[in-house]
């Protein structure tokens, strides 16, 4: 049983959503992670209503999208990386 494209990216950005959500709850306050975390996880909201062309606009977002995990990895702090 394979799952269509849309159903693979929903998972995608189900499974982003819920990582950007504990990195934003691992960093304090009015730091740029969180803010960079909370601030794609808005973005992903608004992208799981998308119907079509789902994969150019997360392939186009992909570098936005993945800045907080790399800020987050900066820090070398070990809960939050």
């Amino acid at each position: 049983m394979s799952m269509d494209n849309h159903t693979i990216l929903q998972k995608i950005i189900n499974n982003l959503s819920s990582d950007l959500r504990q990195l934003s709850n691992e960093t304090k306050k009015n730091s740029p992670i969180k803010e960079a975390a909370e601030a794609c996880n808005m973005k992903l909201r608004e992208y799981s209503m998308i119907k079509e062309n789902l994969s150019t606009v997360m392939r186009d977002a992909s570098v936005e999208l993945l800045q907080p995990f790399a800020l987050g990895c900066d820090t070398k702090q070990i809960k939050i990386v």
